[in-house]
């Protein structure tokens, strides 16, 4: 009986471990072949100069921050989730930030021995310029 109950423990504790492995977060940088937009860089700043901050007013842009930054997770589908502002309080600039993100359109996932992974991913944005 303390045979088959060590077997048991060692079955369920693998299964376990075996979840965490497939569902761990990667820093972007640690996978071998790194998630981006497809289209790589060039892309991802054409799409950024598409945003159009609507709901930014010239009362937000009194005291602008010089850098905005959200991070979300990359999926191994290419999908875009989890998003949040770097430093905790979102603004209305990270606010419009993100609900563009949630509808672009799925990145090429991130690699990892072989395997797409889901990655986290930090975009910092600097030096915004709005007229009215």
């Amino acid at each position: 009986m303390k045979k088959f109950s060590f077997l048991i423990l060692i079955v369920y504790s693998h299964f376990l471990f075996a979840q965490n492995q497939e569902e761990k977060i990667y820093e972007n940088a640690e996978a071998e072949t790194p998630a981006q937009m497809c289209g790589g860089q060039s892309e991802l700043m054409k799409y950024l100069g598409q945003i159009s901050y609507k709901e930014i007013t010239k009362e937000d842009v009194i005291a602008p921050r010089k850098r905005i930054c959200i991070k979300f997770i990359i999926e191994k589908d290419g999908s875009l989730s989890n998003f949040v502002p770097c430093k905790g309080e979102e603004s209305v600039f990270e606010k419009c930030l993100i609900e563009e993100f949630k509808k672009c359109p799925k990145w090429e996932a991130a690699v990892h021995q072989g395997k797409n992974v889901r990655v986290s991913f930090i975009l910092p944005i600097s030096c915004l310029k709005f007229e009215f």
